[in-house]
């Protein structure tokens, strides 16, 4: 996972402040969230903007902070492959799931394409939030804790993502949102059957 996250991991702790990383902050190499993103992220979903937001803001910090500065492997992610398809869409969505822990791989894979579907189909999107707005602030509360040991439980749409992705995605119901899977899987899979979404 190591070459994955080489890439991938400073960019995902400034998009959803994963590890106790505090989302809009680029963190220095060698900090407790980054060497914990390194060792477990298995996989990673950024939208085109956030991810050309984060060499921005390296830019703008890396001329007083040399801490901040990118790696060899971020600035080859940059020029090979963000600012080529920057060109054409700035909307794009990126997808990493690490090879190294093949077992893994289709739930790891399956999860992250439920984050694209949330990202890219918009009348998706817009059910899922409205299907979230129905329930009740207990059972969103106990929701955002689940999830709240990995994820920054402040950040409503990230949150509402990761409960659809966590439900949807191979082996759900073994998810960190197993208690929850009986109750909701059945409904997010109708909204996503309904606009013919499956992975």
């Amino acid at each position: 996972m190591n070459r994955m996250n080489s890439v991938f991991a400073r960019i995902s702790m400034f998009a959803e402040g994963i590890y106790g990383s505090k989302r809009g902050e680029v963190s220095e190499f060698g900090t407790k969230p980054y060497l914990t993103a390194m060792a477990f992220a298995g996989g990673h979903d950024l939208r085109g903007p956030v991810v050309s937001a984060f060499f921005s803001e390296v830019e703008r910090q890396c001329q007083g902070n040399p801490r901040i500065c990118l790696s060899k492997e971020e600035e080859s992610f940059r020029s090979q492959v963000v600012h080529p398809i920057s060109m054409v869409n700035p909307n794009f969505v990126v997808l990493a799931v690490s090879a190294e822990v093949s077992e893994d791989l289709p739930l790891l894979l399956s999860h992250e394409l439920w984050h694209a579907a949330f990202f890219l189909n918009d009348g998706y999107r817009a059910s899922v939030y409205a299907y979230w707005k129905t329930l009740q602030a207990q059972e969103q509360a106990r929701i955002r804790k689940a999830l709240s040991a990995t994820y920054d439980s402040s950040d409503e749409e990230l949150m509402v993502n990761e409960f659809q992705a966590h439900l949807l995605q191979k082996d759900g119901h073994e998810s960190i949102l197993a208690a929850f899977h009986a109750r909701h899987f059945p409904k997010l899979k109708k909204i996503a059957d309904k606009l013919r979404i499956k992975f």
